[in-house]
């Protein structure tokens, strides 16, 4: 697939933990789409938001770090 010459190839991935990186993308793209599935869609600010329900659901049902869950 080619994509336009202002997409870069390859892209550099900080080495930190997934909620820090969508906690930035958040504070930073707070209102644009992070996520389309069929008719729905969820901004980056939704998408943490449900991110943070599901953590503490988690943690409520007594999983801990580390835990697999499946």
């Amino acid at each position: 697939r080619q994509y336009p010459a202002c997409i870069p190839a390859q892209l550099e991935i900080p080495h930190q933990p997934v909620w820090w990186l969508l906690e930035r993308a958040a504070e930073q793209f707070s209102e644009r789409t992070a996520c389309r599935y069929y008719n729905e869609s969820l901004t980056y600010s939704e998408l943490l938001d449900q991110a943070r329900r599901a953590a503490t659901l988690f943690q409520n049902l007594g999983v801990k770090p580390g835990d697999r869950v499946g």
